[in-house]
């Protein structure tokens, strides 16, 4: 009974979303929606965040640059505004401490704040987080693991705030 409850769900789900995109209504985000835009616009990435791990902000200017649908070309000609995320380090905080006293649940969090130059009304941005919780496991390459994999996450949840800001204002 569970089991057909959660494919009658999916299917609900599923028969939205088509409706929702044949009847034209575009997703937040969607990158035909926003090319036009941002065609004219240059991104870059600032800040500690980048100097303290480039690869990192590499990875956060490729995804907003695919979510907004600018175009990956360093050419600079007849750019007339520039996107700048001034992106900071990520921060890694204490959570939990299992019984015994050792820390075992963390969260990263980071931020970062969007400045657009160039631009007719110039918006002011907020300054943006991403952040996720977890575990630690006691040995050491596991931990690695785990902590560049929660990056990861924090990463993908900043640049989805980021895109939702940007957009909600530019246009």
């Amino acid at each position: 009974m569970n089991k057909s409850r959660n494919i009658g769900v999916v299917t609900l789900i599923i028969l939205t979303v088509t409706l929702m995109s044949s009847c034209g209504y575009r997703f937040p985000g969607d990158p035909q929606q926003h090319a036009a835009i941002w065609q004219g616009t240059t991104l870059k990435i600032s800040g500690n965040g980048k100097k303290s791990n480039p690869v990192l902000a590499q990875r956060l200017k490729v995804k907003l640059a695919n979510r907004l649908g600018m175009s990956d070309k360093n050419s600079t000609t007849n750019k007339s505004t520039t996107l700048i995320i001034d992106l900071n380090t990520p921060e890694r905080s204490l959570i939990l401490e299992d019984e015994e006293g050792r820390a075992d649940q963390y969260q990263i969090t980071i931020t970062a704040k969007a400045t657009l130059i160039g631009f007719a009304k110039s918006p002011n941005y907020p300054t943006v987080k991403g952040s996720t919780t977890y575990y630690e496991l006691r040995g050491s390459a596991t931990t690695q693991t785990a902590r560049n994999s929660a990056q990861t996450e924090a990463l993908q949840s900043l640049s989805e705030a980021l895109v939702a800001v940007i957009t909600s204002i530019k246009e």
